[in-house]
């Protein structure tokens, strides 16, 4: 995948900080587990609800102590050898006006080269602070293709099939060609939520579901600041 490979060039140049700014959470912590067991990296996702986790198979770190505080996980990475990957997702509240954990942040990044620990912040939006922005890479997911779309047309077909007794969702060509071209430009976890909504409320898609998806689709966007 070009973002597989992207995220390689970036690793290999030594970038201890990457941003990824998505709301498909699921889709870049796949990626990235996915990425971190090709190159055989130790893999820890981070929440502030369940602390840090390790390879996205819920086993903990530690049982006494899951590291739900921010400053208790930046100092844990610190001093902990690597190489490892640590995906801290909606981290954007810790980084404004708080100058210890900055301070970690750029502590890590300096640190690079001897613990080889590369920290990925994961939110639907980040400012990077002044004091760490040299030290970062940005790394943007591409959008679904008019291939990638159809199919997941399809599949959203298939599971509401199942659910109603084998009955096909009514539809025609061209109705999924206006389809597909209304949406171009979102991410794939939005245009999940368009065709399921295009779907589900009649099991069909029709020429009258266009308008509604068009609306839908810029309260979306509006929502990301677009």
């Amino acid at each position: 995948m070009a973002e597989s490979k992207d995220l390689g060039m970036i690793l290999d140049a030594r970038i201890p900080i990457v941003v990824i700014e998505s709301p498909d959470e699921r889709r870049v912590l796949a990626l990235l587990l996915r990425f971190a067991m090709q190159r055989t990296l130790s893999f820890y996702e981070w929440r502030v609800t369940r602390g840090l986790d390790r390879g996205g198979f819920g086993s903990g770190v530690a049982d006494a102590d899951k590291l739900t505080d921010p400053e208790e996980l930046l100092a844990h990475i610190a001093t902990t050898p690597g190489p490892g990957l640590y995906v801290l997702c909606d981290f954007h509240p810790y980084l404004k006006d708080d100058p210890k954990i900055i301070r970690y942040l750029k502590d890590i990044a300096l640190a690079y080269e001897q613990q080889q620990n590369t920290i990925v912040l994961v939110s639907h939006q980040l400012d990077i602070p002044n004091e760490i922005s040299r030290l970062t890479a940005n790394l943007n997911l591409r959008l679904p293709s008019d291939e990638e779309l159809m199919a997941m047309v399809r599949s959203q077909a298939q599971e509401w099939a199942q659910q109603n007794k084998g009955e096909k969702v009514r539809t025609d060509s061209r109705t999924l060609e206006k389809l597909i071209a209304n949406l171009r430009g979102v991410s794939h976890a939005d245009a999940q939520l368009l065709i399921r909504h295009a779907i589900y409320s009649d099991g069909a898609i029709t020429e009258s579901d266009i308008p509604d998806i068009n609306k839908l689709k810029f309260e979306l966007m509006d929502g990301e600041g677009v």
